[in-house]
């Protein structure tokens, strides 16, 4: 399932809950960034598991990305190696 910003995301989401175990974010996003749409999801479902994705350096909301409850960031660009090994990481 794909969302082309945070809010529709959130509707997905809301929509599919039961289907729904893993989310990839986008950082930036219209509408809703990341961080607020990884708060917003765990708040409805704790046990969903969140990867962040950005271009941008976060470094410096290392501490905002642990607390919206996002397990682990991936820089782009990554390949599809990366993403996988990843994946399977934060599901293990």
């Amino acid at each position: 399932m794909t969302a082309k910003d945070g809010k529709e995301g959130l509707n997905i989401f809301d929509s599919k809950y039961g289907e729904i175990g893993l989310i990839i974010t986008d950082m930036i996003m219209p509408e809703m960034g990341g961080i607020e749409l990884s708060r917003e999801i765990k708040q409805r479902k704790p046990s969903v598991r969140i990867l962040g994705i950005t271009g941008y350096d976060f470094s410096a909301k290392k501490e905002d990305i642990i607390n919206a409850g996002i397990e682990e960031m991936l820089q782009k660009p990554f390949n599809l190696g990366k993403l996988a090994k990843t994946v399977v990481r934060i599901m293990g």
